[in-house]
């Protein structure tokens, strides 16, 4: 009887940790994947895509937390904006005529045009490249953003003047 309940007792020992197992595999799994699944994410500004990861060094954009995160220096200068990296301060700036942006790296809130505004996902730095969030940066600047998440692709619509 004894070697029954020691069999049934490794048995459920087994049991639970192949079952950790799996749902930690499944966590880590779904982590890379998000990260990975970045490679397709199409966007558009004004009808015209934007091309990410061109060469080995241009990083592509990714989804995180529900919110897409670029690469600061493609989304701005798409824009038409002028841009700086403060490293003292770990914060972007971008800026034109109209609008004053500053970000900063982990910090879940940004200034625009001197008003301090919240952000859903902080900026943040991903292998040595400046993230920032891509409808926060586009509505910021006065554009509407839209998501079609069947083409997992972004339309950004801006008009001047």
């Amino acid at each position: 009887m004894k070697r029954l309940k020691s069999k049934a007792a490794c048995f459920v020992i087994y049991a639970t940790i192949f079952i950790m197992g799996l749902t930690l595999g499944t966590v880590f799994t779904g982590a890379n994947h998000t990260m990975a699944a970045g490679s397709d994410i199409k966007i558009y500004l004004n009808n015209k895509q934007l091309i990410f990861g061109e060469n080995p060094n241009d990083p592509e954009p990714y989804i995180k937390d529900g919110r897409t995160l670029v690469p600061f220096r493609k989304i701005f200068e798409a824009l038409g904006m002028e841009i700086s990296w403060n490293a003292a301060q770990r914060s972007v700036d971008a800026n034109n005529e109209s609008v004053d942006m500053t970000l900063y790296i982990g910090i879940n809130y940004a200034y625009v045009n001197k008003f301090r505004k919240p952000l859903d996902v902080p900026p943040e730095i991903t292998d040595g490249r400046t993230f920032v969030p891509l409808r926060f940066v586009s509505e910021s600047y006065g554009a509407e953003v839209i998501w079609e998440p069947d083409t997992r692709s972004i339309y950004i619509n801006y008009s001047q003047g």
